[in-house]
C-alpha cells in the first residue's frame, strides 16, 4: 500500500466514486463540498494543541496531507475559496494542491494558479479519459514526487 494521505474535495458522487476507486491504494479523505474541507482543515489545526500533541489524526481523520485535489464549482464555498484557504495557511501551504474540474476557462485556469494551484486537470467527459488523467494524477503526485518531511 502506497499509504499517501489524500484529500478529495469532490460534489459530484459519480467523479468522487471514480476518483476514490483509482487512488485507492492511499488514505482517502472525502470532502463533498468546500465549506466542509474548510472545517476539516480547521479542525485538523487542533493537532498542534496539547490536547492532540504527539498524535497523527484528529478525531479519526489525518491531519495532514500529501495531496489535495481540488474541485473548482462547488456548493457553499466553491474551490477556488478553499484553494486561497489552504495557501495562505502555513500547515497547508505547502500540499500540492491539484485542481479538477471540467472548466477549461483560461480565466479560471489563471486565476488557479496565481492562487497556488500546483496543477490544473480539465476533467475529460469520456470514462476512459477520466480514468487516464487520474492514473496520470497518481503516478506523478503519488508515486514519484518527493515533498519535504513533515514535522
Amino acid at each position: 500500500m502506497n499509504g499517501k494521505n489524500v484529500l478529495i474535495v469532490e460534489d459530484d458522487p459519480d467523479h468522487a466514486y471514480l476518483i476514490i476507486s483509482i487512488l485507492n491504494e492511499n488514505r482517502l479523505i472525502l470532502m463533498e463540498d468546500g465549506q466542509e474541507a474548510v472545517d476539516y482543515l480547521l479542525e485538523a489545526d487542533l493537532s498542534d494543541s496539547e490536547e492532540y500533541k504527539d498524535r497523527n489524526t484528529v478525531n479519526g481523520r489525518q491531519s495532514l496531507m500529501d495531496l489535495i485535489v481540488l474541485d473548482i464549482n462547488m456548493s457553499r464555498k466553491n474551490g477556488m475559496f478553499v484553494l486561497k484557504f489552504i495557501k495562505n495557511n502555513s500547515r497547508y501551504c505547502d500540499v500540492p494542491v491539484i485542481v479538477l474540474s471540467t472548466s477549461c476557462d483560461k480565466e479560471t485556469i489563471r486565476e488557479a494558479y496565481e492562487n497556488g494551484a500546483n496543477g490544473y486537470i480539465i476533467k475529460p467527459t469520456s470514462y476512459e479519459g477520466f480514468v487516464n488523467k487520474m492514473e496520470l494524477l497518481q503516478k506523478y503526485w503519488l508515486d514519484t514526487n518527493s515533498l519535504p518531511e513533515k514535522e
